[in-house]
Formats: structure tokens, sequence, C-alpha cells
């Protein structure tokens, strides 16, 4: 009888043995899967980094131009104020004529 106690003991212990490695097996490959799954995020989260550092170039060459085109239109705005200043000065210099024809036609009639 001590023997069959030894014999379903050792079986016991070989079923649990079993159990474990399988066990183990299950972790080990759970444990590969999940290092795959770090490593494909990992590669994904350096390819949305360099996205993003291309998106800040991207804006950063579009903040310069914005300046460029700001710096332009307010030369365009001086221009233009030049502009319309000789125009007020030639239309009351053309008044100022306009007017001495008038009085000097009436002179002469």
């Amino acid at each position: 009888m001590d023997g069959e106690n030894a014999s379903r003991q050792l079986k016991n212990l070989s079923d649990q043995l079993r159990k474990i490695i399988d066990e183990n097996k299950d972790l080990h490959e759970e444990l590969r899967e999940g290092q795959e799954k770090l490593r494909i995020s990992n590669a994904q989260q350096q390819k949305l980094l360099q996205e993003l550092n291309d998106h800040k170039m991207r804006i950063s060459g579009s903040d310069q131009q914005t300046e460029e085109f700001k710096k332009k239109i307010q030369g365009l705005l001086k221009q233009t104020e030049s502009l319309d200043d000789e125009m007020r000065k030639g239309q009351e210099g053309l008044r100022l004529s306009t007017s001495q024809n008038a009085k000097l036609m009436q002179e002469l009639n």
C-alpha cells in the first residue's frame, strides 16, 4: 500500500508538473505576443513622432511665408498710402488750376 501511495503521489506530482509546464508555455507565448505588440507599438510611435516633426517643420515654413507676406502687404499698403497722398495733391492742384483758369477767363471777358 505504501508503494501505491507513493505511485499515486508521484502521478499527482507529475500531473501538477505537466499543468505547470503547460501554464508556463502559455505564459511564455503571452509574453512573446506582448513583446511583439510592444515592438509594433514603438514602431508606430516613432512613425507618428516623425510625422509630427514633419508637420512642425511645415508649419514653421508656413509661418515664415506668412511673415514674408505680411511684410509685402505692409509695403504695398505704404505705397498705396503714398499714391493716395499724391492723388489728393494732384486733385487739389487741378482744383486750384481750374479755379485760376475760371478767374482768368472772367478777367478776359
